[in-house]
């Protein structure tokens, strides 16, 4: 392990830490049913603004890339520029779409004021461009600037919503969740300019580029792909909060939170895997495939077993020292929860890299989709009990996570 893949996995985890932190504030600072009001708008927004993120992301790595590495700067350049006129028009397309939806629905659906959704869903034009800046870094290998970035970003955020609480409240937590969404984007455009006039290229602004039909199929099937993973995500806050008061909403989503940040220690056993993976997979070495998806499966589920015997011994006093005594209930949350997200987000945390490498648009898609739609039912069925939602939902995500390995052996070339 060379050091700067080292210090990369160090700024990831502190930008984890400092978002973790982040939301912790939130809590703290927003009544119990304010806060149940921001988690299912939030919600919302995130299924839509992550596909369209990823679009321009995905596009930019395999246009923009290709040309790079061939030695094309300019015409590389002129991709971003495509992406970005590309994005701008739909990315306010679609927030003026949730504007006028939200003063037709909001209030009706979810009970809340439908300038709250207004306020947020700007944080989706004040991306544009975001995803090809970030990639662009990927591209010319300047990861770790990158990195640097995502922590600024973070301690940038938590200023902005400790600042924008104590000032206007819930109001002022969604402006500076857009602020620091703007920043971000500027900041990430600028780290771009800085790379390009290292290269000695300038960028002219021209965006005379053929973007091939090949990977503008490509593109939509990674937002249906994000789509698909998002949903999966946040669906359940959402009809959550179709059906009960936010201080219900609220405390399930401290718990679901609080399940979710332990997976990340599979994070490294998963990176470390990698390469080991991709060459399996292209060299078709279905034994040597099985081989790498065990050995992390087995140590990721290894780490997992100590991980929830700690959250046995010690997890009800975390939920209170962390989010105070109106969220102890959360702790039966976070326990069901954690079985669940640990089985389909850390120990399954192969399945994502396998479904690109094998290239099956279908096989990926399907499963994604069923996962879904096991979420959905689930969450109509047993949205009056929080705690049977979240056993049912764990059962979803330990039997979809079983049923990923018995797909891996089924399919050609896996």
């Amino acid at each position: 392990m060379n050091r700067n893949y080292l210090s990369i996995s160090v700024l990831t985890y502190t930008a984890i830490l400092v978002v973790f932190l982040t939301q912790v504030i939130i809590v703290r600072m927003l009544d119990i049913s304010s806060y149940g009001v921001y988690a299912v708008i939030a919600a919302f927004i995130s299924i839509i603004e992550g596909p369209l993120i990823t679009r321009g992301g995905e596009l930019a790595l395999r246009e923009a890339g290709k040309k790079w590495n061939d030695d094309r700067h300019n015409e590389a350049v002129s991709v971003i520029n495509y992406i970005n006129r590309n994005e701008k028009s739909i990315f306010w397309i679609v927030y003026a779409a949730i504007a006028i939806a939200s003063f037709i629905f909001s209030e009706k659906m979810f009970d809340t004021d439908p300038l709250y959704l207004v306020i947020l869903a700007l944080s989706i034009p004040a991306q544009v461009g975001y995803g090809a800046y970030k990639n662009f870094l990927a591209i010319t290998n300047n990861i770790k600037l990158q990195s640097y970035t995502e922590v600024l970003f973070a301690s940038f955020t938590m200023l902005s919503v400790v600042v924008g609480i104590s000032l206007y409240g819930l109001p002022g937590l969604l402006a500076a969740l857009v602020l620091s969404a703007w920043i971000k984007t500027r900041v990430s455009k600028y780290n771009y300019v800085r790379v390009l006039a290292g290269f000695g290229v300038v960028d002219s602004g021209l965006s005379e580029v053929v973007i091939h039909e090949d990977f503008r199929k490509r593109s939509t099937s990674s937002m249906f792909r994000v789509l698909l993973q998002n949903g999966i995500m946040q669906v359940d806050i959402i009809i959550l909060g179709l059906f009960q008061k936010p201080e219900v909403v609220a405390i399930y989503k401290v718990g679901k939170t609080l399940a979710g940040l332990p997976t990340k220690v599979s994070i490294p056993v998963w990176k470390y895997l990698h390469p080991a993976m991709v060459k399996a997979v292209n060299l078709r070495d279905v034994h040597l495939t099985r081989k790498t998806v065990f050995k992390g499966s087995a140590i990721v589920a290894s780490l997992f077993a100590l991980i929830y015997l700690a959250a046995l011994l010690f997890g009800e006093d975390v939920v209170r020292f962390l989010y105070g005594e109106n969220y102890t209930q959360s702790t039966t949350i976070f326990m069901i929860l954690l079985l669940g997200y640990g089985a389909f987000y850390a120990v399954n945390g192969w399945f994502k890299t396998w479904v690109a490498l094998i290239d099956n648009f279908y096989i990926g898609s399907a499963y994604f989709l069923c996962v879904l739609v096991g979420v959905v039912i689930v969450s109509l069925a047993f949205n009056d009990d929080i705690e049977k939602l979240s056993t049912a939902i764990s059962m979803v995500l330990v039997a979809m996570t079983a049923a990923s390995y018995l797909l891996s052996y089924r399919v050609k070339g896996g």
